[in-house]
């Protein structure tokens, strides 16, 4: 791999299930990441809500738009598969932390 490495993170709560689908969708991606893993059972809350447990996909790999893409893409289809408002995202990278809120546009309110 060429060029600066980064780690991504994708929040994903424990309440959707979707963490092996998550990091199934990963492996099939065909994405030059180095390693990936899940970190499970991390405590999590946005603000106002209460604490929940989050399982974390950890991703490995260059830093790079296609990545950044892709982790996006993933946080937005666990979101609409969910049905949560939103998932969140960081990178970790040689200039610092990044983060994303990444929203769902069809989050249908129970």
């Amino acid at each position: 791999m060429k060029g600066s490495k980064a780690k991504y993170t994708v929040m994903i709560p424990q309440s959707t299930g979707l963490a092996d689908f998550a990091h199934q969708r990963l492996m099939e991606s065909g994405l030059p990441y180095e390693h990936a893993y899940l970190d499970r059972d991390k405590w999590a809350h946005w603000p106002g809500s209460p604490p929940e447990l989050h399982d974390h996909l950890v991703m490995h790999g260059q830093d790079s738009p296609e990545m950044d893409s892709h982790v996006k893409q993933l946080a937005r289809q666990i979101g609409q598969r969910g049905n949560v408002q939103a998932v969140f995202a960081v990178k970790d990278h040689s200039k610092g932390p990044t983060s994303w809120v990444v929203d769902n546009p069809d989050y249908a309110r129970a």
